[in-house]
């Protein structure tokens, strides 16, 4: 099929080519009822954009990079979908690449990403270093970390109250009884996990509970993961009465190491997780856990950056934490 160009549209107009580029590009001198004829007709004929003349001419690709850690992890999917969303209601594609959680990747992606010449890059760091941070900043190109954040660096982000997160599930535990809270917690390199467990160690305290050092188990975030720790803990003949899991994605493997070893959910070992992503319902017995409202987190990652990439002038450091909240199902039981 032949590309419509804008002499097609000139042609059954009646209107000269300049006319046609004005209205096309919505300009405030064109006759609203001309202007009007003229994208009827172009839908008509089937018109496109020439995204590439049109990048040339503004300088703007209308493209925005998105590097998550794993998109085969089920809140980082939906994260990205209601990204997408809210990148094409503003007219804008994404170009996604995924890091596998590794700092190297993580540089590659955003050297390619550059090459693509994207407006600006939607970032869940890796943080083993800042390198890719102090890249983006001295290349100058907008960019907005989600989920993850620097503490000591002035960035655009938009993350989770994750401390507060991890308060209110260990709290939760304990006001239903149990004492022997294990918590199987990402690598504290990684901002939500050093922050969740920050939160687990606060209610802890407030309540008056040793922490108990063989109760805890770091680096893990996978369902792959989260296996393995439950069955080391298992292994080492240790049965909390409750454990905090880093993610729904971490506790969907200690549910299958717990029925591995005759252990059921909420009834000999309660679980709370943390994220609710959507397959949370699926378990024999749906998984409490914390709710991160992701499509908000997503939204204003998008919002954000768009204010940086189309402002005319620098705009101040935008960093917010979004609250979260404690979703109650059926894996966590009360200690008589």
């Amino acid at each position: 099929m032949q590309r419509v160009r804008l002499k097609d549209i000139a042609e059954k107009t009646g209107y000269t080519i300049n006319t046609i580029s004005r209205a096309l590009n919505n300009k405030l001198d064109i006759n609203e009822n001309t202007k009007k004829h003229i994208l009827q007709v172009a839908k008509e004929l089937g018109y496109r954009p020439n995204k590439v003349a049109r990048s040339l001419r503004l300088n703007k690709t209308k493209t925005i990079g998105v590097i998550v850690t794993d998109v085969a992890n089920p809140f980082f999917a939906t994260i990205i979908k209601y990204i997408e969303q809210e990148c094409q209601r503003r007219n804008y594609s994404i170009i996604l690449r995924d890091s596998d959680e590794n700092q190297k990747n993580e540089e590659e992606a955003i050297n390619l990403l550059v090459s693509e010449q994207v407006d600006g890059i939607i970032l869940v760091p890796v943080q083993k270093s800042t390198s890719s941070i102090l890249r983006l900043q001295e290349l100058r190109i907008p960019f907005v970390l989600v989920g993850r954040f620097f503490e000591n660096m002035d960035c655009d982000f938009v993350v989770t109250n994750d401390e507060e997160g991890g308060f209110i599930a260990t709290e939760y535990l304990i006001k239903k009884g149990h004492r022997q809270i294990a918590c199987i917690n990402g690598p504290t390199y990684i901002s939500s996990a050093r922050e969740r467990f920050k939160g687990y160690y606060r209610a802890m305290n407030a309540y008056g509970i040793p922490v108990q050092k063989d109760l805890l188990r770091e680096n893990v975030i996978s369902l792959e993961g989260g296996y393995q720790a439950c069955k080391e803990l298992l292994n080492n003949k240790i049965l909390p009465s409750a454990i905090f899991a880093y993610s729904d994605y971490v506790a969907a493997g200690i549910i299958r190491a717990l029925y591995e070893n005759g252990k059921r959910p909420g009834v000999d070992v309660s679980l709370i997780g943390y994220d609710d992503i959507d397959y949370s319902l699926c378990f024999e017995k749906p998984l409490t856990t914390i709710h991160i409202p992701k499509k908000e987190l997503a939204i204003r990652s998008v919002d954000i950056l768009c204010s940086k990439m189309e402002a005319k002038e620098s705009l101040p450091i935008v960093q917010e934490k979004i609250k979260v909240f404690l979703v109650e199902r059926e894996t966590v039981g009360v200690v008589k």
